[in-house]
């Protein structure tokens, strides 16, 4: 008997069965997707950098001609940022002025905000030159730091 004769089976203890693998791989699997949507999750509960609100919106032509917008900016980043610039302008620009429509902020420490209401607050009328009319208009405000632009949508409902 030579050791060529027989067809030998090796046998070292190991199966691959796959489904043996299956529940380890969906539990994987299932892992993966809640981390990815906890990482979406932070990231869309994270603090807005811009606030606003109107003093008087809707804004009645009849009684008074302009409304201030009062913006609160935070800094929602890791670290102190210095160089900001806070920008509001009227998609409509032949409709609505906006009084010192820009602003500069020197320095603004992690997780600090800065308010501008009342006497600092952005003044904003109609144009005497254009016609208004009733109805909605857009008013975008631009946060820019170093290294992120924040921008919001406000809208103004004037009545004529």
């Amino acid at each position: 008997m030579g050791i060529y004769d027989q067809k030998r089976k090796w046998d070292f203890g190991f199966k691959f069965e796959i489904k043996k693998l299956k529940f380890p791989l969906l539990a994987l699997i299932l892992i993966i997707v809640i981390i990815v949507i906890s990482f979406l999750a932070a990231s869309w509960l994270k603090a807005n950098a811009i606030q606003y609100s109107f003093s008087d919106n809707p804004l009645n032509l009849g009684d008074t001609n302009s409304t201030l917008l009062s913006v609160t900016v935070y800094n929602t980043l890791d670290r102190d940022l210095t160089g900001l610039e806070l920008e509001v302008k009227p998609r409509d620009e032949k409709s609505l002025i906006v009084f010192n429509s820009k602003r500069t902020i020197p320095v603004l420490g992690k997780g600090e905000s800065r308010k501008f209401e009342l006497g600092n607050a952005f003044m904003i009328q109609p144009s005497p030159n254009a016609e208004i009319v009733s109805g909605g208009y857009a008013i975008d405000i631009y946060f820019r730091t170093p290294d992120r632009n924040f921008t919001a949508t406000a809208t103004l409902t004037i009545k004529s």
